[in-house]
């Protein structure tokens, strides 16, 4: 193709071009007013509503629903499967077998208050093994005395104290038909465990039939230093006596040393409490050691050593027996000391 053919058909494309363009300048002058008059909102909505709806692409993932019930669950049906019901099983309740508390416990003494039930108190002995290992373990001496009211330690809380009487521990059975239990106290080689009569007055202690009497016109024995002649009794000496009125402050002071015990649930003060007492010292012969609580003497309650010390002097013309209530380690039990006879 020459230079010339070339060049004709470059001025025929212009030509063609620059007609087009004149034609749609034309044409847009011609319908610029209906093009600004802009199109109104039923024609869009016409427009718009011509169009068909196109179906949704299809999705390749699976619902997870779908799978579970398939493969985890087994259920080739698709449905869902049924729920599966839990039966909760309730635990077994073991019962401790009911023992008659004369299975349990032995009493040893009884103490009765005929003016104040709720003062009266047992001391007993447990014989179950359980109860005893408690006891045990615990090494609590309230654990080995009952009161009205109180109930057997676990598992045996149901066997409560309804009374105590001279005739032993009444026993009665919460939430149960079984009959009351009476469990008196057991026979000492010297008779039946003593009841201690509490009144306005203090304690009463029974007298006891003296096993060895003297006999008509024997002589007196007045011996030089206290001697020990029974169970918790001493014959105080002549000597002793001088002793005690000449060098009394030194033995406070030296020989023991004592406190003012108070009842830990009422904070009252209920007695002298032995903290010390001194090897061969004069306390240590007539029975006195440390952890001895003194209550009282001849029923005449002691709160202070001054106050025992008075009623002594003051008493002593009078008479010749001092029965000293003691308690140590939850046990409580009298001595008996007897004066020189003229």
């Amino acid at each position: 193709m020459n230079i010339q053919r070339i060049k004709l058909l470059t001025w025929v494309g212009s030509l063609a071009l620059g007609g087009y363009l004149a034609w749609f300048v034309a044409e847009f002058l011609k319908n610029r007013g209906e093009l600004e008059l802009g199109v109104s909102n039923e024609a869009q909505r016409e427009v718009l509503d011509s169009i068909e709806t196109p179906e949704p692409p299809k999705d390749n993932v699976v619902d997870y629903k779908l799978v579970q019930a398939v493969f985890h669950n087994m259920d080739w049906t698709g449905k869902e499967a049924p729920k599966i019901r839990e039966v909760k099983e309730e635990p077994k309740v073991v019962e401790t077998p009911k023992k008659k508390v004369a299975e349990l416990l032995k009493v040893l003494v009884v103490r009765v208050d005929t003016d104040d039930s709720a003062g009266s108190l047992a001391y007993v002995k447990y014989t179950d093994n359980v109860l005893l290992q408690r006891t045990l373990q615990r090494k609590d001496p309230e654990d080995n005395i009952l009161r009205v009211g109180e109930t057997l330690p676990e598992p045996h809380a149901y066997a409560r104290v309804d009374r105590i009487s001279s005739r032993g521990v009444h026993f009665v059975f919460e939430g149960d038909d079984r009959e009351p239990e009476i469990l008196a106290p057991v026979e000492f080689p010297s008779g039946r465990a003593q009841i201690v009569k509490v009144g306005t007055d203090g304690a009463i202690i029974p007298e006891r039939q003296q096993l060895i009497q003297r006999s008509a016109g024997a002589s007196t024995w007045r011996p030089a230093q206290t001697q020990l002649v029974g169970k918790n009794v001493w014959q105080v000496g002549t000597e002793t006596v001088q002793t005690l009125e000449q060098d009394y402050s030194r033995i406070l002071s030296q020989d023991v040393r004592y406190k003012k015990h108070r009842d830990p649930r009422t904070g009252q003060v209920t007695g002298i409490a032995v903290t010390y007492v001194a090897g061969g010292s004069l306390p240590e012969a007539h029975g006195l050691q440390s952890g001895d609580v003194i209550k009282s003497i001849n029923g005449e309650k002691v709160t202070s050593v001054n106050g025992a010390i008075a009623y002594v002097k003051k008493a002593a013309d009078t008479t010749d027996e001092w029965v000293v209530v003691i308690e140590n380690k939850g046990r409580e039990f009298t001595r008996l000391f007897r004066s020189p006879q003229d």
